[in-house]
């Protein structure tokens, strides 16, 4: 399943009712995406304020289209992650009040998603209330880039498209593998929670599958509950998870690995929010090759970690995402299913 299926494009008249807009955190993102399907990217004013508020305005009429507000909550130029939801969700609004058709929130990377519950009293379930507010702003649907648990999508009353980047992951590390040579490697689970995904990406690159146990005490501070890892002797390990943030998780993990007698290690991720130190870490830790997609900016990362880093395109798999919705297609379709069950 590690190709991506393909339906075709849009017909002319359907392309004439899609609207693509970018917010400001990942421009480079929509415009890849609409590239890869023959649209143009909507033109949009999105200014800000002296004093911190935005006002975005669309430079072309709306009315009747289907607008696809793309628009990932990461930081950039200044902008944080709650500036990035904020501008998304007006973004929504002049749709609604511009007579859009219809209006779908595409989020390559969606903030507030690892709080899908309470886990002491007297506090929120972050993924609830952001998902609540798309949808009070005007969204009537919302595709999102690996979310970090599937169960929030019941919090949206309306089509939840979750898209994987388990295709480009997975050729991702394919082209790392000599051929034939599959008892040499070893998908490995960072923690518990990540196991079943590990045990589909390593069925899938036929090769062994293990995982870490750990706990995590205050903050990012990880201790592993296991003092060594077998399986890793004299094996190249990939070491896959959804989201690297601090690297804490990663860098514990990495030096397990390569005390218990790793080879190479790989770290591949879908969204890399790297924030503070993280990339000073991870610079100076044992991986051999980071991958990790573009559902975020790549720039600093790039910078950081040079040749060590590749990074892998959302963009084509978003694109036919988009073509399937436009079409009244099939998005499950483009994973033969697997994003409902991943």
């Amino acid at each position: 399943m590690s190709e991506i299926m393909t339906g075709g494009g849009l017909t002319p008249e359907q392309a004439a009712k899609v609207f693509v807009a970018s917010g400001s955190i990942n421009p480079e993102l929509a415009q890849d995406t609409v590239d890869s399907i023959g649209l143009k990217l909507g033109e949009t004013n999105l200014e800000q304020f002296p004093d911190g508020e935005f006002h975005p305005r669309y430079k072309e009429s709306v009315r009747g289209k289907h607008v696809f507000v793309m628009q990932s909550h990461g930081r950039r130029n200044g902008l944080s992650v709650n500036d990035a939801i904020v501008e998304q969700e007006l973004m929504i609004d002049a749709a609604l009040r511009a007579s859009a058709s219809q209006i779908t929130a595409v989020n390559p990377y969606f903030a507030y998603m690892r709080g899908d519950k309470k886990q002491e009293g007297r506090e929120p379930i972050p993924s609830a209330y952001m998902i609540g507010k798309l949808q009070n702003a005007g969204a009537n649907r919302i595709v999102a880039v690996d979310l970090h648990s599937g169960q929030s999508q019941g919090h949206f009353h309306g089509p939840f498209d979750p898209l994987l980047a388990h295709p480009v992951i997975i050729s991702a590390l394919r082209d790392v593998m000599e051929p034939g040579q599959e008892e040499n490697y070893l998908m490995v689970s960072p923690d518990e929670g990540r196991l079943r995904v590990a045990t589909i990406q390593a069925e899938e690159l036929g090769i062994d599958v293990a995982f870490i146990p750990k706990k995590r005490k205050s903050g990012d501070s990880v201790t592993r509950t296991k003092t060594n890892l077998e399986e890793a002797d004299g094996r190249d390990c990939f070491l896959v998870d959804d989201i690297i943030a601090t690297g804490g998780t990663v860098i514990s993990a990495v030096e397990m690995l390569k005390k218990a007698g790793a080879k190479d290690v790989y770290v591949a991720a879908t969204h890399g929010t790297l924030p503070g130190n993280a990339l000073e870490n991870l610079s100076q830790s044992e991986v051999k090759q980071f991958i990790m997609t573009d559902t975020l900016p790549m720039h600093e990362a790039k910078e950081a970690l040079g040749d060590r880093l590749k990074v892998v395109s959302m963009a084509p798999l978003i694109g036919q995402a988009i073509v399937e919705i436009v079409s009244d297609g099939s998005v499950s379709k483009l994973f033969g299913g697997l994003n409902n069950s991943y």
